[in-house]
């Protein structure tokens, strides 16, 4: 398997708005790794936590301008929608962070179950607007996809949407910014989770502007949404397998400006 941090503002795989494979995290991997990478996962559909059905847009002509390599790797992977070899689980296009990818079909299955199982530890760090009321809780609650906004989430009835379970601790306040640094770990991988239930908090993320973290358009970190995958892990027979991903630098400057400590 391999373990990346990946970098805000790319796309994990294709979907609505970008059908381009090479520009995305998958696309990416595959010409490092090379074709034989690629035939390992030649017609394979699998499903990864937090999957999300997007409305589709067309695809012609994704290829134009495309090397001979470019080309290979669009065609190996499926194409499309349908590119998303070794995926187990992903991230947001504006989420940083680490992201397990395996290397095999067999790798997959083993990944695949520990996520379904809930055994990988998940710790993300957010900056968000506003503080929360409490300096540590816990938030249950249900999902289900924006009737009125398709690339949104809500929180839903039970019996209409996926259960979703977010644990988060205040780490710092600065009441002159008007932010918060918060420790997040989730039990659950809904899409959208994170950004869901800090927005229902009144805390949205800072730059989420899908969820009210826009309202004031922070030029701090270049505009990004300040949300990364931090740490993964779980625990085996031999020990704890573990990461940490470091934070880009201008996420990074924005937590240690708050004065925030990471541990």
């Amino acid at each position: 398997m391999m373990v990346i941090n990946k970098p805000p503002n790319v796309v994990v795989h294709c979907g609505a708005g970008n059908w381009d494979v090479v520009k995305t995290v998958v696309g990416g991997i595959g010409k490092i790794m090379g074709e034989t990478w690629w035939k390992e996962w030649k017609g394979y559909k699998g499903e990864y936590e937090g999957e999300e059905e997007e409305e589709e847009e067309g695809e012609e002509g994704v290829m134009d301008g495309m090397t001979t390599l470019e080309r290979f790797v669009y065609l190996e992977s499926g194409g499309g929608e349908d590119a998303r070899p070794g995926l187990v689980h992903r991230l947001d296009k504006g989420t940083s962070g680490a992201m397990i990818v395996a290397l095999t079909t067999a790798k997959l299955t083993e990944l695949q179950g520990l996520f379904r199982d809930r055994k990988v530890d998940k710790t993300y760090i957010a900056v968000v607007e506003g503080r929360p009321k409490e300096e540590k809780g816990r938030i249950v609650n249900y999902l289900t996809r924006d009737r009125k906004d398709r690339r949104r989430f809500r929180v839903s009835p039970q019996d209409s949407g996926k259960k979703a379970v977010t644990n988060y601790e205040l780490l710092k306040h600065d009441g002159a910014r008007g932010m918060s640094v918060v420790k997040v770990n989730i039990e659950t991988g809904r899409t959208h989770q994170i950004r869901v239930h800090m927005a229902s908090l009144g805390c949205p993320v800072v730059n989420d502007v899908e969820y009210g973290g826009g309202k004031r358009r922070r030029t701090t970190a270049g505009g990004r949404m300040l949300l990364h995958c931090w740490r993964m892990g779980w625990e085996e027979k031999e020990g704890r397998r573990e990461w940490e991903a470091d934070i880009e630098q201008g996420m990074r400057k924005v937590v240690e400006d708050i004065g925030a400590e990471l541990k």
